[in-house]
């Protein structure tokens, strides 16, 4: 009974750690700044317009307050003619957080800008030493509970750097000479035009988190923008891949796409479905066909421990095993084949991994599949109203699943005559409990994605149909075992 109740207690805090790991507190990998309205004075900077971002590696974007950073003017490194314009680096400190690379200091980055007070070059800002600097606007995408802002400086894991859409999220500034006296020209439509002629291989995809510099320029002028890229879900791709994924879920990725009929995803997740759990037909059958045995030898099993109950001795304990060993090999159960529903699991797992990162920008095949909707409902998104219907779906199917696999077939009913002892009745309710856990978690997640809501109800649905099929097939095996059998008695 302790046992029992100590497994509960162990799986309600597996879904509770599930839970909180969904939600775990985001950490902290960038810290980003935009300049303020004037770049270049004569020293009275007003840096109560500059914007300040913390960027967290859920994608999640902070804008600071003036109390939640420090600033410190330095001479920027370089040439003697920067310092001799009066250029100077702006080293902005999160107040609060930590670098993740060096957790001695505190997490900074940095702008340029030109005080003309400190200039000791009488001619200004020399054409070498001009530069772009950038200031960032936010950008509201979408409406309802769905509106995100986004920025240009941050996007998801395999999503690259849209620089076709540059001006909507920046206003870029030359900083230069003209004639004796050094200026900000906005050069924000001239550079956008040079980007969307720029080759898509300056601005590369990127697999990884972490904070890359992406650099901008207008004819010589050079700027840095930091590109962080966020924590999210990997494209299918040999440049993000591991052995599991060059295994597994690259070739499921494959087949997904090759049925996704007219770009259409989810006839892909349908397709894909059925092909990968017919191919692991063999593994539910064989997994079948030994709860059917193991049912059938209940009855003796029972028998055996009546036999042995308050027989703790030594001498008792290891015959009852050798009786039970002989029993097994009686009703023909390997004891290497309880290990067989472990074997579907890698093959489930390429599955779930595949519908969840094949839509992500940056995979082999995420461009072929165009079409995310199935009938009205947007796959490609989730924690929508639509949501809510999918995923009880998920619900009502796999409680049925679960009623049709462990409900006793009619032929096997009458094989037990004795009553279940406490133990087996405790066991049986464990495993309720343990199901209605699992069913629980299928759905919250189901709720966060519709294409795996649709993978979850498609795969739920033809397992129903092959354990329909297979009480069939192990009902005429039975009943041809029970034939023989009468045959050698008459």
């Amino acid at each position: 009974m302790k046992k029992r109740f100590l497994m509960i207690i162990a799986l309600a805090m597996l879904l509770i750690l599930g839970l909180s790991g969904c939600g775990r507190k985001p950490k902290v990998i960038a810290l980003v700044a935009g300049a303020p309205d004037e770049v270049v004075t004569d020293g009275t900077f007003n840096f109560k317009t500059m914007k300040v971002y913390r960027i967290f590696d859920t994608g999640q974007v902070q804008v600071l307050t003036e109390g939640d950073y420090a600033i410190e003017l330095k001479n920027p490194e370089g040439a003697a003619s920067i310092i001799g314009a009066g250029i100077r680096e702006v080293v902005i400190t999160d107040m609060n957080y930590k670098d993740p690379k060096d957790k001695k200091k505190n997490i900074q980055t940095s702008i340029k800008v030109v005080d003309k007070s400190l200039a000791t070059d009488p001619n200004g800002i020399h054409e070498g030493d001009s530069f772009l600097t950038f200031q960032f606007k936010e950008v509201v995408v979408g409406e309802g509970k769905q509106a995100v802002k986004r920025y240009a400086f941050t996007h998801q894991l395999g999503y690259s750097f849209n620089k076709d859409e540059v001006s909507d999220y920046l206003r870029i500034f030359k900083i230069t000479n003209v004639g004796n006296e050094t200026v900000q020209l906005d050069v924000t439509e001239e550079v956008a035009a040079e980007l969307k002629n720029a080759p898509a291989e300056d601005f590369e995809i990127r697999y990884k988190t972490g904070v890359y510099d992406e650099v901008i320029t207008s004819g010589t002028t050079k700027g840095t923008i930091n590109v962080v890229v966020v924590g999210g879900e990997k494209p299918i791709h040999s440049k993000s891949a591991n052995w599991f994924d060059y295994i597994l879920v690259i070739p499921v990725g494959f087949i997904m796409q090759l049925f996704s009929f007219g770009g259409i995803y989810a006839l892909g997740i349908l397709f894909a479905t059925i092909i990968i759990r017919t191919l692991a037909w063999p593994i539910y059958a064989k997994t079948n066909q030994m709860s059917a045995k193991m049912a059938e030898a209940q009855p003796d099993l029972q028998r055996l421990q009546a036999k042995y109950r308050g027989r703790t001795d030594k001498a008792s304990q290891q015959q009852m095993q050798i009786e039970t060993m002989q029993i097994y090999k009686k009703h023909k159960i390997g004891m290497g084949t309880m290990f067989l529903p472990f074997l579907q699991m890698p093959i489930f797992i390429a599955m779930y991994q595949t519908v969840t990162r094949i839509l992500v920008p940056g995979g082999y095949w995420t461009a072929k599949i165009t079409n995310t909707k199935f009938l009205g409902i947007e796959l490609s998104i989730g924690s929508h109203w639509t949501s809510y219907i999918l995923a009880g779906l998920v619900g009502i199917t796999m409680i049925l699943l679960q009623w049709i696999t462990t409900r006793k077939p009619k032929h096997l009913k009458n094989t037990s005559q004795h009553k279940k002892d406490e133990q087996a009745a405790q066991t049986e309710r464990t495993m309720k409990i343990v199901s209605y856990i699992m069913v629980v978690m299928m759905v919250i997640f189901a709720f966060r994605s519709n294409a795996l809501a649709l993978y979850w109800i498609v795969g739920n649905l033809f397992s129903l149909g092959q354990s329909l099929l297979q009480k069939q097939i192990n009902k005429k095996q039975f009943e041809k075992k029970q034939d023989e059998t009468l045959g050698g008695i008459l």
